[in-house]
């Protein structure tokens, strides 16, 4: 089969190089062509740091040139071999130039097409976003690539369904003509795929986490001691993810109840990390709330293991844009963390009120102070969600499960 991806390895998509590995450790051929840069392999999980080597990565040679002279030159290369190559479809692209919005494309599609004249023919195509599946459709539209035996899968995830762009941007009628196969991560995103007209096989594919290492960090928690309670963010500092929700939130515990003592923790990175920054001076909340940065996945599980209560405050961006359910989220219910998060997307497909975890309106700091406060002070309310979070968590997201299902999927259409 064959991984279209963008970015690999990446950090924030350690759910598909675990999905690799699991496919990898079965005997099964995993093409991986990846439309972006190439990413960083200390973010790969451990079942593909060793197999990394004989991975067969087809990364693209355009992307990679940083510098725009040089990128120019490279694109001037790709659009020769293309033309000689693939002389009609190289013709056909021509008329992309006549508008200037148009041009992104052109040279994305000239660049992916130069990218697949050397990939192996597979039984399977499976592209992990929607945006991606768009970008395949346009070779099989202008003739770049042949779509013969071989099957087309798409992954549908908060991304590809939510964000303006992309919903409005995407042919999905297209899409849903070319594609054989739709795998959105959870129901909700399932509903929304068939709202836009989706008539093909739907199946969820869950992504995974990494359950080896999430069970060895659970049976090495330590009993916590001290009365100030640890409270942790972890995800790319983008408006979905809502933290600006949760710093507002801490600074109405810390003004309402100047007895509570916390530390708050924000792992990532992103474009609001300034604002955000900016946010928590202003709201004179100090050394208790640290921006730690990215780390590798290792690092941020262990940061998460050491934490009290879990902060997950998502909710629709301004542009759209959504979750599915975030895999962070997965991670701190299998650690046995308190997760407070929000009736958002998918989420209370996994987390239930009260019951593994607690879920609080989007965009209402008041809620969220509220039940973080009552967290803080309350200990047993802490540990009653954590005991019930794990189980569910270890069984139905591990790479095994996950991979098994996906291969079942991919035998509806073989």
């Amino acid at each position: 089969m064959t991984f279209v991806v963008f970015e690999f390895p990446s950090v924030s998509q350690t759910f598909i190089a675990l999905q690799i590995g699991e496919l990898v450790a079965r005997g099964q051929r995993v093409v991986i062509a990846n439309l972006g840069n190439r990413g960083d392999r200390s973010y790969l999980p451990h079942n593909l740091q060793d197999a990394f080597p004989s991975l067969e990565i087809i990364n693209s040679p355009y992307v990679e040139r940083g510098v725009s002279k040089s990128r120019r030159r490279r694109l001037l290369e790709v659009l020769f071999t293309n033309a000689i190559r693939n002389p009609l479809p190289t013709l056909k692209t021509l008329g992309l130039l006549a508008d200037r919005r148009n041009h992104a494309a052109f040279k994305a599609v000239h660049s992916d097409a130069f990218q697949f004249r050397s990939a192996p023919s597979t039984d399977i195509v499976h592209c992990q976003f929607a945006t991606i599946a768009a970008r395949y459709e346009r070779l099989l539209r202008y003739g770049f690539v042949r779509k013969g035996a071989t099957k087309l899968a798409v992954s549908i995830r908060g991304y590809d369904i939510s964000e303006k762009c992309n919903v409005e941007g995407t042919d999905w009628r297209t899409l849903f003509d070319s594609f054989d196969l739709f795998l959105p991560v959870c129901r909700h995103l399932e509903s929304r795929l068939c709202s836009l007209g989706c008539r093909k096989p739907v199946a969820i594919a869950r992504s995974p986490v990494n359950t080896e290492r999430l069970g060895t960090l659970l049976a090495e928690k330590n009993a916590r001691e001290g009365s100030t309670v640890d409270i942790v963010s972890v995800g790319r500092l983008v408006e979905k993810k809502g933290i600006d929700t949760a710093i507002k939130a801490l600074s109405l515990v810390a003004s309402r109840h100047q007895e509570t003592r916390f530390r708050y923790t924000i792992v990532g990175d992103g474009p609001q990390r300034d604002a955000l920054e900016r946010l928590s001076e202003s709201l004179r909340l100090g050394d208790r709330v640290t921006f730690a940065g990215a780390m590798t996945t290792d690092e941020a599980l262990e940061a998460m293991s050491r934490a009290d209560i879990f902060l997950a405050p998502c909710r629709t961006g301004s542009d759209g844009n959504i979750e599915g359910i975030p895999n962070a989220i997965k991670e701190a219910l299998a650690l046995e963390i308190a997760v407070v998060s929000t009736t958002h997307s998918g989420i209370p497909e996994l987390v239930e009120h009260g019951v593994n975890g607690y879920l609080v309106p989007e965009n209402d700091p008041d809620a969220l102070a509220s039940t973080v406060h009552r967290l803080i002070r309350d200990r047993s309310a802490r540990d009653s969600v954590a005991a019930n979070s794990s189980k569910a968590v270890l069984d139905t997201f591990s790479p095994g499960k996950t991979t098994e299902e996906l291969l079942a999927h991919y035998g509806t259409i073989l």
